[in-house]
């Protein structure tokens, strides 16, 4: 759990035993089943890891309270600045309790949620839920700066597309294929925003990652992505200045270098929101990080070598007024491709 601001953790448990002999009745006073939080950095500073629960010599020594307790130390328990978090899970009794406990951590930093058993009993299982909330909502403090983000991002992409659409409804009968495939990226860009943006809204309020906006999201975000680089692909190769339309092979190559960039994006985008929620190891993260960056290099190269003989052939003919917007991509690319190094 990474936490960075002041947050209330909720716990509601209980332990149900599963033996024959010894119900839940019989065990009201057992009472070492524990859930610690603390500090991950803390960890094996509180807890020994040759002696994880207490003993009648500890308690004899006033090192522990009583037998049967994960061993953490009076002290640090004592200490208000230590950090540590610890609740008792309670079995029912005849008319079951509901054990809640609201718990404040004022300090940031990397938690861990530890679960033990120090006593003689183990034929039970513990039901419940743990809800950890942080003051401002449910998002960890490393994704909430996306909620503000897209919202104004969204913004953003209101007002450019009231802007295009303006200049599209003024300039109509002079629009190219191209620009309209602008608008439609523009498009997807103002829904991107808009999804994650919901996403993130549905978090912070809930508490629960939505299944289907996160995949909604996520495929506008690599199907934008896509689209981009293929519409520069068929800018660079002339589609509606020097050529009307593409040869059918070409679109056909286009075609399957966009469904592939989409596909792997996909699992790219995927694998990075999950990486820290279900502790995927790196080799695997880098082994769906590498195909996106193999396929984007052809990409890049292919634009450029395009690009460049437009340039040249528009050079050839004399048609200086083209030509120039087409060297200002060129130089936005450089540059964009340097801003990236």
């Amino acid at each position: 759990m990474l936490l960075k601001s002041h947050w209330e953790s909720h716990l509601c448990n209980a332990c149900h035993s599963t033996s024959a002999t010894r119900t839940d009745a019989s065990l009201p006073s057992y009472q070492s089943v524990q859930l610690t939080i603390l500090k991950y950095r803390d960890l094996w500073r509180a807890i020994d890891p040759n002696h994880f629960c207490s003993s009648g010599l500890d308690v004899l020594e006033n090192r522990a309270t009583a037998i049967g307790h994960l061993q953490l130390g009076l002290n640090l328990l004592a200490n208000a600045n230590a950090d540590v978090y610890l609740h008792t899970v309670r079995f029912p009794t005849a008319s079951p309790p509901i054990h809640h406990e609201k718990r404040i951590v004022n300090k940031t930093g990397v938690y861990i949620l530890v679960i033990s058993n120090c006593g003689d009993f183990r034929e039970a299982m513990v039901e419940g839920t743990i809800v950890v909330k942080n003051a401002y909502g449910f998002l960890p403090g490393n994704e909430y700066h996306k909620l503000p983000f897209y919202g104004w991002f969204a913004l953003a992409y209101v007002g450019l597309a009231v802007i295009w659409m303006s200049l599209s409804i003024r300039w109509w009968k002079e629009l190219f294929n191209i620009q309209n495939c602008i608008a439609a990226v523009i498009m997807l860009g103002l829904f991107e925003a808009f999804m994650w943006y919901v996403f993130y809204k549905t978090w912070n309020g809930q508490g629960v990652r939505g299944k289907t906006v996160f995949i909604l999201a996520t495929l506008l975000t690599v199907v934008k992505a896509a689209f981009s680089y293929m519409l520069v692909l068929v800018a660079a190769l002339g589609w509606g200045v020097t050529k009307p339309f593409l040869d059918r092979p070409l679109v056909l190559k286009i075609v399957v270098l966009c469904f592939f960039h989409i596909v792997l994006n996909f699992i790219r985008e995927t694998v990075l929101s999950f990486r820290h929620s279900h502790t995927l190891p790196l080799a695997f993260v880098l082994l769906c990080l590498l195909p996106v960056s193999l396929i984007n290099g052809p990409i890049f190269y292919w634009v450029f070598t395009a690009l460049s003989s437009l340039m040249e052939t528009l050079k050839e003919h004399g048609q200086t007024e083209k030509l120039m917007p087409f060297r200002r991509l060129w130089a936005f690319l450089i540059w964009t491709l340097g801003a990236q190094c």
